[in-house]
């Protein structure tokens, strides 16, 4: 039987849970008034009702007279809860044995998304801390290519030879460069498909700050201009909100609400400004 409380992961609309609610209170009722029923015809029906597999389907067909109503009772139950299944769509196909998979875990599906977030910026930083030294390797080697290159000796053969050798090397790492910033854009890719994900999970919410007169900062932890804007802010004592668009799913969702293309976006008394712009804080905090 479906559980009159419906977990937060359901996505159902209300006409859905309202057939599946319904479904549930009339099998509830007919399958008792079947046991009613059976009693009132005899003992013997009622044990047949209460005990047996397929006891009210025999009842039915054995006495239709007394087993009318809890069979159109029963019937409409099965009727809406057709129509909530049908209703429900690709979220019925989760459904388990007990009729408990049926309702997505959001709380756990963020908790998911939030590791997988993590793991991926992690990848990117470490991909990154690579890109730059394999950045200075490849750099370093092509000032010693030019080196050689200007004392070189076309009529040195053996030089030449150990000339074309490390020439073809810093092909191969500079060639490596390419794959490692194409790793990184694939992962930046990634995470924004997986913010996305998360932000679909959780429902948006505006911050009061945002809406209102307050300041409020969207901003991401590498952002250095965004660092910049909220130490200002601090410097002149204005309290700020200030929320990370990659930690918060409701912050992301309130950033693109607002037409943000990129951090920091300072809101300030509802008006908003795109990067760190110290004349314009200054005008907007002075209204």
């Amino acid at each position: 039987m479906l559980s009159a409380s419906l977990p937060t992961g359901f996505s159902a609309d209300a006409l859905t849970l309202l057939l599946f609610a319904g479904a549930a209170l009339l099998l509830c009722i007919g399958s008792i008034y079947y046991i009613v029923a059976g009693f009132l015809t005899g003992a013997g029906w009622g044990l047949v009702n209460l005990l047996l597999p397929g006891g009210s389907l025999i009842f039915t067909f054995a006495r239709w007279d007394a087993a009318r109503r809890p069979f159109f009772i029963t019937v409409a139950g099965a009727i809406c809860l057709g129509l909530g299944i049908v209703r429900a769509g690709p979220d019925w196909q989760r459904l388990g044995g007990d009729g408990s998979s049926l309702f997505s875990d959001a709380k756990d599906k963020h908790q998911e998304l939030t590791a997988d977030i993590d793991r991926t910026r992690e990848e990117i930083f470490d991909l990154k801390a690579r890109l730059q030294d394999e950045t200075e390797r490849v750099a370093l080697a092509y000032k010693a290519l030019s080196e050689k290159r200007s004392g070189l000796k076309t009529d040195d053969l053996e030089a030449v030879r150990a000339f074309n050798a490390e020439a073809a090397q810093y092909k191969s790492s500079n060639e490596g460069l390419t794959a490692t910033r194409s790793s990184i854009g694939e992962r930046e890719q990634r995470l924004a498909s997986l913010l996305e994900e998360r932000v679909a999970v959780a429902p948006p919410v505006v911050p009061a700050s945002a809406s209102g007169g307050g300041v409020t900062i969207y901003s991401a932890s590498w952002c250095g201009p965004c660092k910049q804007a909220k130490a200002y802010l601090t410097s002149k004592g204005v309290p700020y909100q200030d929320i990370d668009v990659e930690k918060s799913p409701e912050g992301a969702a309130e950033f693109r609400r607002l037409g943000g293309r990129g951090v920091p976006l300072i809101v300030i008394k509802g008006e908003k400004i795109s990067g760190f712009n110290q004349a314009r804080i200054d005008q907007l905090l002075a209204r």
